[in-house]
């Protein structure tokens, strides 16, 4: 047998493989001519200077027939003899041969050369490898340094091949493991989703106990190996690079080694450590102390306390070392970054705002804000949390600031007239009023003008000022028997409308003055009404020239109705609010009373009309009188066309 081995050791596929793939486990510094590997070779290896293992195991079979003097036979000599000097050394190079080779005598010899040197100086106690400062050493002693610190592992210790060094010290420590403990080592110990105890016992013919205690005894034992030899200095690599939190991708980056493959578990070597060291978890590509979880909370834990007076803390002002580990991990945690800051608590549009406007040091408008956000958001709703949040301030029309800047607040057109009468000793012209106000906010002419005449402000012969004493009577309103389209119904008020875009879309809309009069609400005030034809409350406000009504959209969904349907608005001296269809009508004169908020008649048309439009006469000449003047022009050519053919 051992004759057909020599016989394919020059076999013509395997000629070009360098030696180093063939006879693996020799040191590098082993010299040749201590080795057997025949007198032929050995004088033709040293003819072209060639005096280790390292210098000629990048060489093929085919490169050694082609130096001068050798041939089929001496090489096959040689090929034998490397053979019988790798089996000479341990697997995996755990140790030197046991005979002194050259390289070891040199070694002695440059050890002893610094001795020497160190004691002449009268330095005993310090290192071999000291450099004598101020002191001109001999040539052989500065020999004898670099030497010995250019000797590497890969000079000292055996090639252990592509597997790797790491990869090797893993397999042997597995090297004594059965079949039953590598499959609990692979398939549980090693898995994301371990396989149960039941399967494997299954599988081996004994009780899931069983596996349990071969799971308990592996792990005892490879933890027990982490302690010493090879394992150990792996062990330490790694928790000493991971500290508290490192990325695994920097952890490999900075030792390759742990990225190498244990060939018999299929897994790097980083995941073998990880699962026999309990010190550290790695996990979603990240190494931590203890375990990630932990991490994130730690770090949670460290931004909270850091921004404890606010919402947020920028990045940039962040001089902890555990905390710079950039935005991937930031996001890990849950944690919300814009501009440069990271978020606290819920993160939601305030939150949001006040980093954006801290970050811009100067007022935005609600729509720059939104577009800073990240947030699917109305700009609507925007605005109605940034008015309602203490921390921030509007400073214009749409301009908001954050109130811990102390900017002049904008407290709408009527109030800010107040401020600039105020400021000017109590009137100004019309012309100073609109200059002033345009030039700070963003306001116009018309809008200024329009409030400047309507109550509490009284505007003559172009000067405006506050109403007097003697002007303080609320200007006269039209009330519902002067106002198109709002109808009495007992104990209710009905206002006809046609749905539009406003209504459809959920912004607010416009109501005539009368209203007022009918729910007790007087200019600049608020007050909420009852819905009855959805949940909750809608607001009305008279603020500005006219009443502003809240969000119909749920009433306007709710009863199906689109663009260009007439319905009633109705309001219930009870406090309530609610929307109601137009009936439907089948004739002149249910048409008539159906534009007027209902078609059922208690008395007779005309005195049903006059009710609703708050006529105390009843008779049909008066009625269309009060009609046509308030405007309701198409139930009076409704009830034209009836009196020319009443049947209809």
């Amino acid at each position: 047998m051992a004759e057909g081995r020599d016989a394919d050791l020059l076999d013509e596929a395997s000629r070009h493989v360098p030696l180093k793939e063939r006879i693996r486990g020799v040191p590098d510094l082993e010299v040749l001519a201590q080795m057997p590997i025949g007198v032929r070779m050995r004088n033709v290896l040293a003819r072209e200077g060639l005096e280790t293992f390292g210098a000629i195991k990048g060489m093929s079979v085919n490169d050694l027939l082609a130096l001068r003097g050798a041939g089929v036979g001496s090489v096959r000599e040689m090929l034998v003899g490397l053979e019988l000097e790798r089996n000479q050394h341990p697997r995996g190079g755990a140790a030197l041969s046991e005979r002194p080779a050259r390289w070891q005598t040199d070694l002695v010899a440059d050890f002893e050369t610094l001795a020497r040197w160190q004691r002449i100086l009268g330095t005993e106690d310090v290192s071999v490898l000291a450099v004598a400062e101020e002191v001109i050493e001999p040539a052989e002693v500065s020999a004898a340094r670099a030497r010995i610190i250019a000797l590497s592992a890969s000079a000292l210790l055996p090639d252990v091949g592509a597997i790797g060094a790491a990869a090797s010290a893993i397999e042997e420590s597995l090297a004594g493991l059965g079949e039953r403990e590598m499959a609990v080592l692979r398939e549980r110990v090693m898995a994301d989703d371990p396989v149960s105890l039941d399967e494997l016992g299954l599988r081996f013919g004994v009780t899931r106990e069983r596996i349990r205690q071969v799971e308990s005894k592996l792990m005892g034992r490879l933890t027990g190996l982490a302690q010493q030899g090879d394992l150990h200095s792996l062990v330490t690599i790694a928790s000493g690079t991971i500290g508290d939190l490192v990325r695994l991708r920097t952890l490999v980056q900075r030792h390759p080694t742990l990225g190498q493959t244990v060939p018999s578990i299929g897994q790097p070597v980083w995941r073998f450590l990880d699962r026999i060291d309990p010190a550290y978890e790695i996990k979603d590509g990240w190494c931590a102390l203890g375990t990630v979880a932990g991490a994130v909370a730690r770090t949670k834990r460290a931004f909270a306390e850091i921004g404890r007076d606010r919402g947020f803390v920028e990045l940039a002002a962040v001089d902890d070392p555990d905390l710079e580990l950039g935005l991937d991990w930031l996001e890990y945690c849950g944690l919300t970054v814009l501009r440069g800051c990271v978020l606290l608590g819920r993160a939601g549009m305030p939150d949001r705002a006040e980093v954006v406007l801290h970050a811009q040091q100067e007022p935005l408008s609600s729509e720059a804000i939104l577009a800073e956000l990240g947030v699917d958001r109305s700009v609507r709703s925007l605005r109605n949390q940034l008015s309602e949040d203490p921390r921030f301030a509007r400073v214009d029309r749409d301009d908001w600031a954050l109130a811990s800047w102390g900017l002049t607040g904008y407290l709408g057109i009527r109030a800010m007239i107040g401020r600039s009468l105020s400021a000017a000793g109590g009137e100004m012209t019309v012309d100073a009023l609109i200059d002033d106000l345009t030039s700070r906010f963003n306001v116009s002419p018309r809008s200024i003008v329009a409030y400047a005449t309507a109550f509490p402000y009284i505007t003559s012969k172009g000067i405006v000022r506050r109403r007097g004493r003697r002007d303080m009577r609320r200007p006269r309103r039209k009330g519902l028997a002067q106002t198109r389209g709002l109808y009495r119904h007992d104990d209710r008020v009905k206002l006809r409308i046609l749905v539009n875009s406003e209504h459809l879309r959920g912004s607010g809309c416009t109501l005539p003055n009368a209203i007022g009069e009918e729910i007790d609400l007087s200019i600049a005030e608020a007050k909420t009404l009852r819905r009855t034809g959805a949940d909750g409350t809608i607001l009305v406000s008279w603020r500005g020239p006219q009443i502003i009504l809240g969000s119909v959209r749920a009433e306007v969904e709710k009863l199906g109705l689109s663009a260009g349907d007439t319905a009633f608005f109705v309001f219930g001296s009870d406090g309530t609010f609610g929307v109601e269809p137009m009936d439907e009508f089948a004739g002149l004169q249910s048409q008539m009373l159906a534009l007027t908020g209902g078609v059922s008649v208690d008395d007779d048309l005309w005195e049903t009309l006059a009710d609703r439009v708050d006529l105390a006469a009843g008779d049909r000449d008066a009625v269309l009188a009060a009609l046509s003047a308030r405007g309701d022009a198409r139930i009076v050519e409704l009830a034209g066309t009836h009196a020319a053919d009443p049947a209809g």
